[in-house]
């Protein structure tokens, strides 16, 4: 009998390894391009979320009930 084929489990962890920060704007990051924290960003920046918090970054206040 073969096994059922089932999809590749994807690392919830590593999807949310990434995150966006504004470098010239200020220390928060996001998990969504779409966040309100993030309309006067000129530009952005896909960054890990390991290396934004070993850089001084904090979550930003608008997502934090989300995640």
């Amino acid at each position: 009998m073969l096994a059922p084929v089932t999809a590749p489990a994807v690392n919830a962890e590593a999807k949310a390894s990434k995150v966006i920060i504004a470098p010239h704007h200020g220390k928060k990051y996001h998990y969504s391009r779409g966040c309100r924290g993030l309309n006067h960003a000129r530009r952005t920046k896909k960054v890990t979320l390991k290396w934004a918090k070993q850089h001084g970054y904090k979550l930003c206040g608008w997502e934090k009930g989300y995640h």
